[in-house]
């Protein structure tokens, strides 16, 4: 697989990451393809633009809701990176398992509602979630505890 090149736009550090983010609600892309390769952009100048701007990520994260709610691995990439600059945005971790129970398999779930405990094992919330989870998923209480 071929490395990520950056678009042929300079971006100084400094750039307002929010115009970075909204750009990617704009164009119509033909396949989920090119729709991956351009949130790949999209993340990979946010995150060389070293500004934690929240807003500029949410802008992100709608972009890709909007366009690829149902590609996977736009989902994957754009909250995936989202939730290593925000890990204890708990809200975000529950809205990604959401999307991985939505499109993947019940590990792929579990292995969400895992990183998100670690980063945030006092939310209430991410439990509550993992816990419900846990009991549409398996039948037996036992394998509800593990």
């Amino acid at each position: 697989m071929a490395t990520l090149a950056p678009p042929a736009v300079e971006v100084e550090p400094e750039a307002d990451a929010m115009a970075l983010a909204s750009e990617a609600a704009a164009p119509e892309l033909p396949s989920s393809h090119s729709q991956l390769d351009f949130f790949k952009t999209r993340v990979q100048l946010l995150c060389e633009s070293n500004t934690r701007d929240f807003d500029a990520w949410v802008s992100l994260i709608n972009a890709a809701e909007g366009t690829s709610a149902d590609d996977i691995e736009v989902m994957s990439l754009v909250y995936h990176n989202f939730l290593l600059e925000f890990p204890l945005c708990y809200g975000y971790w529950i809205k990604y398992a959401a999307h991985k129970a939505r499109l993947c398999t019940t590990r792929y779930v579990m292995d969400v509602y895992e990183q998100a405990v670690h980063a945030v094992p006092h939310s209430v919330d991410i439990w509550v979630n993992y816990c419900e989870f846990g009991i549409c998923a398996f039948e037996e209480p036992a394998h509800v505890r593990r």
